[in-house]
């Protein structure tokens, strides 16, 4: 049942992707990707809801081709699969949310100056 966990995520890049490696060699990169959706009221985008921001990570070879194209501002659709860490701090249990990315697609760019102006809605 490996398929029951299984996410699809449209957004932007936040900040620049750096390809690191485990102690073990195994490659690996991580980003912050942000999503802003419309507000609707009574049939009409009023603005957009507060942004929402997922950690997303990339392994092995996926991490090492998809690296260099993962820039800030890019929009990308991400396949994965949603993974709780949890760990333990002065007594408390802390989680987060982090996606697993299993396929990764950049559909568009943000310009050199940041433009956001590529007829997306976020």
């Amino acid at each position: 049942m490996s398929d029951i966990n299984r996410v699809f995520l449209t957004g932007r890049i936040v900040g620049n992707v750096e390809l690191q490696n485990t102690s073990s060699g195994f490659a690996f990169c991580q980003f912050t990707l942000s999503q802003s959706l419309p507000k609707w009221c009574d049939g009409e985008c009023v603005g957009d809801e507060p942004v929402e921001v997922d950690r997303i990570h990339i392994w092995g070879e996926t991490a090492e081709e998809l690296a260099p194209r993962l820039t800030d501002g890019a929009v990308v659709v991400i396949e994965g699969r949603i993974k709780i860490n949890a760990r333990e701090k002065d007594g408390k249990t802390w989680k987060n949310l982090q996606i697993s990315a299993t396929a990764i697609e950049v559909v568009g760019t943000s310009g050199a100056t940041g433009s956001k102006d590529d007829g997306l809605p976020f």
